[in-house]
C-alpha cells in the first residue's frame, strides 16, 4: 500500500524587513513536522514574497533542519544584480522546478528552478550544497526548523518579507 500526502508549513502574513545594503541576513523560520521516516519525498517547494524595488540587489537562501543551505536567488542576471525590478510575487522554488529565475519577468509569478550560486547567500546563509537532494538526504531530516534567509547587497532600495510557505 502507498499512501501518498503534503506536509506544509506557511508563515501566513508577516513583515521581515531586509537590511539595506548590508548582506545581514533577514531570517524567517518554518517548522516542519510529519514527514514519517522511509517516505519519498517527490518535491520540496518553498513560496515566498517579498516587497522589493530592486530585487538584483537581494540573495535567498534555504537553511534545512541539517544546518545544509542552498542558495535560491543569488543577484540574478546571471549573479550580475542588475535586475531593477521590482518584487518576488507568489515566487516558488521547487526541487523539481526547470526554468530559470534570472531574466524571468516581474513580479517572478511562477514556479523556478533554485540558482544554486557558488559563494551566494546573506552573511552566515552562504549556499554549502548545490543541490536540493543536499537539503534532505533522508526522509526524516525533512522534519524541522526550516529558515528563509534574505539578504541586500546594495544600498537605497529597501525589501520586506511578507510571506512564504514550504511543502
Amino acid at each position: 500500500t502507498t499512501t501518498t500526502g503534503t506536509v506544509t508549513a506557511s508563515s501566513g502574513t508577516i513583515s521581515v524587513p531586509i537590511p539595506d545594503g548590508t548582506g545581514v541576513a533577514a531570517i524567517s523560520t518554518l517548522n516542519i513536522a510529519g514527514v514519517p521516516a522511509g517516505a519519498n519525498i517527490a518535491e520540496v517547494k518553498i513560496t515566498m514574497n517579498i516587497n522589493h524595488t530592486w530585487v538584483g540587489d537581494v540573495d535567498v537562501n534555504i537553511k534545512a533542519p541539517n544546518n545544509a543551505v542552498l542558495n535560491l536567488v543569488g543577484g540574478l542576471d546571471g549573479g550580475a544584480g542588475g535586475n531593477a525590478s521590482d518584487n518576488f510575487t507568489n515566487t516558488a522554488f521547487s526541487s523539481i522546478g526547470v526554468t530559470a529565475i534570472s531574466g524571468a519577468a516581474a513580479p517572478r509569478t511562477g514556479t523556478f528552478a533554485a540558482e544554486a550560486r557558488a559563494g551566494y547567500g546573506p552573511t552566515g546563509y552562504i549556499q554549502t550544497v548545490t543541490n536540493w537532494a543536499g537539503l534532505t538526504p533522508t526522509s526524516a531530516s525533512a522534519n524541522g526548523v526550516w529558515t528563509l534567509a534574505m539578504g541586500d547587497w546594495v544600498g537605497a532600495d529597501a525589501g520586506t518579507l511578507t510571506s512564504w510557505s514550504i511543502d
